[in-house]
């Protein structure tokens, strides 16, 4: 007999995704005593001390919003071809393929592939988590010139859109 206390409810694995995808912000000082000793605190520097924030440790990246729309385009875009059948490793192929593909597309598949056995947690909910994850600097330092094509053309399908353009054999 299953024990019900172990049973997970799908709105709490989407929380629990959403507060794992924010990255861990603490504030570090600095600190240089009268003596000349070094120390570094969670609070600002007590009287007599000389110090300051340091930078680039725990501190938030915010990235451009544009930027994540279109990451959460790309993940909802692939998030809906994962639920229409399509595995994870072809999607992967259809960008390059391993050791070809991006890392940010990557990054972006692997996160909406943890979501394949969820049929409840819609695809414009992963997009969500996704871009909420972008803009908390969790899929890295982006930019729209350094984005991959296949995520810079949200309405790429992987298919030509030229009508002139001969079939393939």
């Amino acid at each position: 007999m299953k024990n019900p206390a172990l049973r997970f409810s799908p709105a709490l694995i989407c929380v629990v995704l959403l507060v794992a995808s924010h990255p861990v912000t603490a504030r570090v000082y600095r600190c240089t005593g009268p003596d000349g000793n070094v120390s570094y605190l969670q609070v600002p520097c007590p009287a007599g001390q000389t110090g300051n924030k340091m930078h680039g440790i725990g501190s938030k990246t915010a990235i451009d919003r544009d930027v994540c729309a279109l990451v959460r385009d790309f993940a909802v875009k692939n998030s809906d071809a994962i639920r229409q059948g399509s595995a994870p490793s072809r999607l992967i192929d259809k960008y390059g393929g391993p050791g070809y593909i991006n890392s940010l597309s990557l990054n972006v598949i692997n996160f909406v592939s943890g979501f394949q056995h969820m049929p409840e947690v819609a695809a414009i909910k992963i997009g969500t988590l996704a871009f909420n994850k972008c803009t908390n600097g969790g899929f890295g330092q982006l930019e729209s010139n350094t984005l991959p094509p296949e995520i810079r053309s949200p309405s790429d399908t992987g298919t030509s859109s030229n009508p002139t353009a001969s079939p393939e054999p």
